[in-house]
């Protein structure tokens, strides 16, 4: 579930801009896998991010490390509750 969810949010990435802006459609896919699988499990390397000319763009990273961060802390929950049972 965590996959497909950062393949989405990959996917927004390539079809509404790239941080770099990449011309070709295989450089901004890779940009926007890397991008989003950093995000989404809130390691933020820094050396691709979106600057303030792109505040939705801001705001939809800023989601998808929210949801990856919701989504880490629920599996080890789990993984957690069927540890200790």
């Amino acid at each position: 579930m965590g996959l497909a969810l950062a393949l989405l949010f990959s996917l927004l990435y390539v079809v509404l801009g790239t941080p770099s802006g990449h011309e070709t459609w295989s450089a901004a896919w890779l940009e926007g896998l890397y991008f989003s699988f950093t995000t989404f499990a809130t390691l933020g390397y820094g050396d691709v991010s979106y600057g303030p000319e792109h505040p939705l763009l801001r705001m939809l990273s800023t989601v998808e490390a929210w949801c990856g961060a919701v989504f880490i802390s629920l599996f080890v929950v789990l993984l957690a509750r069927k540890v200790f049972r």
